[in-house]
C-alpha cells in the first residue's frame, strides 16, 4: 500500500489585540463571580499607583483568546488544522481594565497565537488573502474563562461590543516600524508632549509591564521633562508600540 504523503505546514506566530471590549452578557451581581472580581474593583476604585498591577494580576488568570479558523471565508486554502479549528492563545495579556462596567470589567488585551499554514510565510501574500478571503482579525475571540454557578450558567462571557480588533502575521510585524533606524538591534520609540501627569503614567506603565524589555528604563525613571526615549529590541518595538497605541498614548509619538 502506498503511503500517504503528509502536507508540509509552517507554524506562524499571529498577534492580535481587541481595544475596549465588553462581554456579551453580564451577571447580575458581582457576588455572582470569584471574590477576585470584588477585590479587583476595590483596588481599581482606590486609584492607588500600585493598584494598576494587582489589578491585573487578580484577573489575568480568568482572560483568554482563542482564534476561530471557521470565521474565516475559506480558510483552508491558507490554514491548517493541524491545532483544530479553534486554537487557544498561548500567551494573553491585559492591558487596561475599566469597571464603569461591571461586575466584569471593559478590558483592553492582545494575544499571541500559533497558527499552522499550509504556504511559506516567506511567500504568502497575506494582505491579498484577506482581500479575497476575509481579515484575520474576523478569527480573533477574547473571552472571560469564569467558573459558573447556578446564576451564571447560561450566560455568554465571550466579548461582545468593542472598539476595535486586529491580527497580524509575525512575519509582517518586523514592517511595522515606529522607530530611529539607526540600529539594526535596538530601536528606539520617540515621544513628545507630555505632561507630568502623563509622564509619570507611562513611566509607571513601563516598570510594570515592560521593565524586562526596556533597555533605558532607569535613565528614564531618573529623567525629566515633556520627551521620552524609549530604548528597546527590534523584536519587541512593535508589541510595544501597539500597547502603548491601546494605553492611547500614540498621540505623543512623534513621528519623524
Amino acid at each position: 500500500m502506498a503511503k500517504t504523503k503528509k502536507t508540509k505546514t509552517f507554524n506562524v506566530d499571529f498577534y492580535a489585540n481587541m481595544n475596549w471590549f465588553d462581554v456579551a452578557e453580564q451577571p447580575k451581581k458581582m457576588q455572582d463571580l470569584p471574590d477576585a472580581f470584588t477585590e479587583a474593583k476595590k483596588l481599581w476604585k482606590s486609584k492607588k499607583t500600585t493598584s494598576h498591577t494587582q489589578v491585573i494580576d487578580l484577573l489575568s488568570p480568568y482572560i483568554k483568546a482563542r482564534f476561530v479558523l471557521d470565521n474565516l471565508s475559506k480558510w483552508d486554502s491558507l490554514f491548517a488544522a493541524d491545532y483544530g479549528t479553534e486554537v487557544e492563545a498561548f500567551e494573553v495579556r491585559i492591558v487596561e481594565l475599566d469597571f464603569a462596567s461591571s461586575p466584569i470589567p471593559k478590558c483592553k488585551a492582545e494575544a499571541t497565537f500559533t497558527l499552522s499554514l499550509l504556504v511559506d510565510p516567506e511567500k504568502c501574500d497575506f494582505d491579498l488573502w484577506q482581500e479575497e478571503h476575509s481579515n484575520f482579525y474576523d478569527g480573533v475571540s477574547f473571552y472571560w474563562d469564569i467558573e459558573r454557578n447556578e446564576k451564571t450558567e447560561g450566560l455568554d462571557f465571550t466579548f461582545g461590543d468593542n472598539q476595535g480588533v486586529e491580527c497580524i502575521p509575525a512575519t509582517q510585524i518586523n514592517t511595522v516600524n515606529t522607530s530611529n533606524p539607526s540600529s539594526s538591534n535596538l530601536t528606539f520609540i520617540n515621544l513628545i508632549g507630555l505632561s507630568p501627569k502623563d509622564r509619570g503614567n507611562l513611566i509607571e506603565f513601563l516598570v510594570d509591564l515592560w521593565s524586562d524589555e526596556v533597555k533605558n528604563i532607569e535613565a528614564i525613571k531618573a529623567g525629566s521633562g515633556s520627551s521620552v526615549t524609549i530604548e528597546i529590541s527590534d523584536d519587541d518595538n512593535f508589541l510595544l508600540s501597539n500597547a502603548l497605541a491601546m494605553k492611547d498614548f500614540d498621540k505623543f509619538f512623534r513621528k519623524d
